[in-house]
Formats: structure tokens, sequence, C-alpha cells
């Protein structure tokens, strides 16, 4: 019995197959020798009246050794009638302490410049995952500098509700930079992998955006 309580608890938060709409990350890493890929299909921003537009987003993830894992992320930008490609983001996350329902780790994140006059950038975050019932929360508490601005300290809270359907609603709450944003959603989990839909609006009315994605677990 205590082995299959184990086994839930793990999979509960490794195995999530379904597109992540979140602005920040979920305490979970894919398994040793698996792939996920994420593609954004429609990503929407408009931030003090400027729109952007981000289409494909391509997210992968590799799970190289027991509880940790390697990121590679391209966004490609439409804005003011040019497309092009925006980032180039590298990640590794692993997965320290997994204990009656209570996931820690952390990750490290490198902004790669997408062009040559283009600065870096990077972050760091700390993270857990609690199991409560049929929900799953996650915390995330770092630090990030954009390619193009000053480092600040962020905060981050992810609800992952109970499945209804093979449909999981998600929110999340994010406190960056003096700015506090809500996102609502959902993700969908079926056999041949999920899809997730995330709308978000900044408390500060400058800023909303809406994101809809696909996912896909290899082998």
């Amino acid at each position: 019995m205590k082995l299959a309580k184990v086994a839930l608890v793990i999979a509960t938060f490794v195995r999530l197959f379904a597109f992540k709409p979140f602005y920040y990350e979920d305490a979970s890493v894919e398994e040793r020798g698996r792939m996920e890929l994420e593609v954004g299909i429609f990503s929407y921003e408009r931030e003090n009246g400027e729109d952007f537009l981000e289409v494909p987003t391509i997210k992968v993830d590799l799970g190289i050794f027991k509880n940790t894992e390697l990121g590679m992320e391209y966004k490609f930008l439409h804005h003011l009638g040019h497309y092009r490609l925006a980032e180039i983001n590298l990640f590794a996350k692993e997965i320290l302490l997994k204990w009656k329902g209570v996931v820690l780790g952390w990750e490290g994140g490198v902004f790669l410049p997408a062009y040559p006059s283009e600065k870096m950038g990077g972050q760091g975050l700390l993270m857990a995952g609690i199991k409560w019932g049929g929900s799953v929360f996650h915390l995330n508490l770092g630090w990030v500098k954009e390619k193009e601005g000053q480092g600040e300290y962020f905060f981050s809270a992810i609800w992952m509700g109970p499945f209804f359907r093979s449909i999981r609603p998600v929110g999340e709450f994010t406190y960056q930079g003096n700015q506090p944003s809500l996102l609502l959603g959902f993700m969908l989990e079926r056999g041949w992998g999920g899809l997730g839909f995330g709308i978000t609006r900044g408390i500060n009315p400058s800023f909303f955006s809406i994101i809809l994605g696909v996912s896909k677990e290899f082998p």
C-alpha cells in the first residue's frame, strides 16, 4: 500500500502531459530518456497599448538523469510588421526532494541573444509542489533579468485543479516588477498528448495575454 501511494505521488508531479500555459514552472521533470515537446500555437500579448504575437513558441524538455531535465525554448515574434526569432532560452531543472505529497526543486536558465546586438539574460528560482486533495499547488520564488532591463524578484503561485473528463482547470498568480497578474485556463489530456489554454490579465490593466498550445511526449 505504501509503495502504491509513493507511485501515485510521483505520477502526480512527473507525468503531466498537457501543454502548460503558465508563465513560470511547475515542480515536475521528465523521466530519464523521455522528451516532451510543447508548441504554443498562438500567443497574443497586449502591453502598454502595443500588440505582440508569438507564433510559434517551441519548448523541448528532456530527462537526462533521475529527477533532472534540460529544456530549450524558442519564441518567434511578430511585432510592428516584422517577424523574427525573439528568444532562445536554455534551462536546467532538478527535483531535490519528494516526501508525502511535497516536492522541492530548483531551476536555472539562460536567455541567449536572438540577434547580434542583443544582450543576455537569465533567471533562477526555487520551486515547491504540494498535493492537496485532488488539486496540486506549485510555488515559485526567484530572480529574473530580462535581456533589456534590470534584475527583478518574482513570486508565482500555480493551482492545478482536479480532473473532470480529462480536463484540469488551472490558475496562476504572478507578482514581478510591481506588476501582479492573474491567469485562468485549463489543460486537456488525451492519449496523443495534451492541449492547454490560458488568459492572463494584469491587475494593472495595461497587460493582457492569451495562449493556446499542444504537447506530446516521446517515446
